[in-house]
């Protein structure tokens, strides 16, 4: 008796979760036709992607939520995104969800928001998982082993691996960055003898544009230590100099990008 009770149990909650899932398709996909006519960026910059890449890694500022949606909509290549755990569970993703929508909708009153971000909770959740995204934790070394190792299994499918690595946002578009990501080229060389195209990618808000500039290629004959530093250097120094050459530096006068002190 306990038995058929369990199967119908399992059978119920698995009608469940299928009725749930096929909401949440339905509410991403009307949210996606809403959004997507309002999310204009060009992609600058087709040129310097390389066709004969062993290996293709984009790092690109995330301009808060701008950035992910452009990315999602409008890159022409095709990725996995890192993502960071806490927006991969409905239990934190509210937290996380919050600091955007209060900075995107500072005029609107709080309980407003506050419906907002319960109401698009699940559904971030769902475009996680959508998006096949590669779960990543700032606290966990032992959860970002498998993330290198997820990875490495994806470029090696000849998918690119799209990365946000800022911890922090800025007025000039370009955060200070987490390093850790370098060390993708390190383990992906180790394993297959390929080398990673490390691009910068810088998304601009106020022009709607996204530019690719040309890679930084990992070099396993250099010192292992000094080609980490370079690449986090060299992706940071690229979005910096897009923002200066682009018109978001005029409009915001007051903006002084960071530059990067080299050891």
């Amino acid at each position: 008796m306990e038995k058929k009770k369990n199967i119908f149990v399992r059978f119920f909650s698995c009608i469940g979760r299928g009725i749930k899932n096929f909401f949440l398709y339905l509410g991403f996909s009307l949210l996606y036709i809403i959004v997507n006519p309002f999310v204009k960026s060009k992609v600058r910059g087709k040129k310097n992607v390389r066709k004969d890449d062993e290996a293709r890694v984009f790092v690109a500022n995330h301009y808060e939520i701008f950035g992910p949606v452009a990315m999602y909509l409008r890159f022409p290549y095709k990725f996995r995104p890192w993502v960071i755990d806490k927006i991969m569970t409905p239990e934190s993703v509210e937290a996380q969800m919050s600091i955007s929508v209060y900075n995107n909708f500072p005029k609107y009153p709080m309980w407003f928001k506050k419906i907002v971000v319960k109401s698009l909770k699940n559904m971030m959740v769902f475009a996680m998982n959508h998006a096949k995204a590669i779960k990543v934790s700032r606290e966990n070394f032992r959860e970002n082993l498998i993330t290198m190792q997820e990875s490495m299994e994806t470029l090696n499918k000849g998918v690119s691996v799209l990365i946000f690595p800022e911890l922090s946002y800025t007025e000039s578009g370009v955060g200070v960055f987490q390093s850790g990501f370098e060390h993708l080229g390190k383990y992906y060389y180790q394993k297959t003898g390929k080398k990673i195209s490390f691009y910068p990618v810088f998304i601009s808000k106020q022009e709607k544009q996204m530019f690719i500039e040309k890679p930084i290629i990992y070099d396993p004959n250099k010192d292992p230590n000094e080609q980490k530093r370079e690449i986090v250097y060299y992706l940071r120094d690229k979005m910096l100099d897009c923002y200066l050459k682009s018109d978001c530096s005029a409009v915001n006068k007051k903006a002084k990008p960071i530059k990067t002190k080299r050891k």
